[in-house]
């Protein structure tokens, strides 16, 4: 009997010893790692989210990155550089670089959702032009950070012009277009305003001066240039056209370009055209004044 004791004795203190063992480096193992690390991923995303939003400190930022990319079972010592690379409505994107790993994706959302990808190659360099660069020290601390002043963001672009980025000429390039596209469409907008100032609707007159009124300013006129002429006491333009239709212009400079590029710019039309047809009605001979509708000379009815 006292040997069944001491048996029964022996097998518990060596169980008792066993488990105090192994609670013990369970312990040890918990009180190492921090706390973040044992918590649930949406937690740390939603943490992460929040600090996002708050601006809180860089420090604090990285401290939750590195937490959640272990929680992914990513290998990273240490966060060196992060970037906010783009936030969304209710999305934020993140760039993380290790210590002596390729780059790291990181995406949470306000609802807890969270990814990790990256780590072989897949995410782009960090660039400042994208997003302002946090790099930190060997001790965990703020050791530089990328963002620029208005003045320094215009000498890199400067800089990176005058280097030939591999891009600038193409960005340049469109820019122009888009500026030149834009000063021609104002152009035209405005010479169509410009065009129907004078131009009035009325039923039943035509818009454009009658054939008769060209006749009598051209029999009339002197020449100036080649199918261009000049009416001495009105100041306006006769001009041929390329297809040889007569337009009649207040300025030399409308006259050449319809005579030779066939823009109507500053032509005579509309509630102008009245005001013409009467100048030069009033020059002409009583006896040869032109009836409503017809021909200088042509006989009236009853006459």
């Amino acid at each position: 009997m006292k040997i069944f004791y001491a048996g029964m004795t022996m097998r518990r203190s060596l169980l008792s010893g066993l488990m105090i063992f192994f609670l013990g480096a369970a312990a040890i193992q918990a009180e190492a790692q921090p706390v973040s690390r044992q918590s649930d991923p949406r937690e740390v995303a939603l943490d992460l989210y929040d600090a996002v939003l708050r601006d809180a400190p860089a420090e604090s930022v990285a401290v939750r990155l590195g937490d959640i990319i272990h929680i992914f079972r990513y290998r990273c010592a240490r966060v060196t550089d992060y970037q906010l690379y783009l936030q969304r409505p209710n999305l934020i994107d993140l760039k993380v670089k290790c210590s002596g790993d390729p780059l790291y994706g990181v995406t949470v959302a306000s609802n807890g959702y969270v990814a990790v990808y990256g780590g072989n190659g897949m995410i782009a360099g960090l660039d400042q032009r994208d997003a302002v660069i946090y790099s930190f020290g060997a001790d965990g601390a703020l050791d530089l950070d990328t963002g620029l002043t208005v003045s320094e963001a215009v000498d890199d672009t400067v800089a990176r012009l005058t280097l030939g980025d591999e891009y600038s000429l193409l960005y340049l390039s469109l820019m122009l277009v888009a500026v030149v596209l834009m000063i021609a469409v104002g152009l035209l907008m405005w010479t169509r305003a410009w065009r129907r100032r004078d131009q009035g609707v009325e039923i039943g007159v035509p818009r454009f001066v009658r054939s008769a009124v060209k006749d009598r300013l051209m029999a009339g006129s002197n020449r100036v240039w080649s199918q261009v002429y000049r009416h001495p006491t009105t100041g306006i333009y006769v001009v041929r056209g390329r297809r040889g239709r007569r337009r009649l212009f207040r300025h030399f400079t409308g006259a050449l370009l319809y005579r030779y590029l066939g823009f109507k710019f500053g032509e005579i039309r509309g509630r102008a055209r009245r005001r013409v047809e009467d100048a030069v009605m009033e020059e002409a001979d009583p006896s040869e004044a032109m009836p409503q509708g017809g021909v200088p000379g042509a006989p009236q009815p009853g006459l």
